[in-house]
């Protein structure tokens, strides 16, 4: 494995996770962390072989728990469009072509990372 492969590899897995401090930090940032990090690294079999686990670690394409804490009390749903940004609806959305669309009730929007599909993001409030 290319000390570039290596560095793309990681920029890779950090896009595509779901750690909210991933969406803290800026592209140049990141890159600027990894690149560091690969000064010290000797680029092997076993590097190679640890980095492709962790790319092939499934990620959910839902909203982590913890948003729900700080939902508003009326949200019973809650979806992220085909661009990345997420809202809370009362009533159960639909999707269509690249949004989730609503008939009645309420909806806001919320900031929250990004998941690898949003056609698989509408999520029910968990049972308390």
């Amino acid at each position: 494995m290319t000390r570039q492969e290596f560095i793309a590899s990681v920029l890779y897995s950090l896009a595509t996770s779901d750690i909210s401090e991933v969406t803290e930090m800026t592209l140049k940032e990141a890159y600027d962390l990894v690149n560091d990090r690969a000064n010290e690294v000797d680029f092997d079999d076993d590097l190679k072989n640890a980095t492709l686990a962790i790319i092939d670690t499934p990620v959910s394409d839902k909203l982590p728990d913890e948003y729900w804490e700080d939902a508003p009390k009326w949200a019973e749903w809650v979806a992220m469009d085909e661009s990345g940004k997420w809202h809370w609806y009362e009533e159960k959305p639909y999707k269509n072509n690249f949004v989730w669309l609503w008939d009645f009730g309420k909806c806001c929007i919320l900031q929250a990372p990004p998941v690898p599909d949003w056609t698989k993001s509408l999520t029910k409030r968990p049972k308390q």
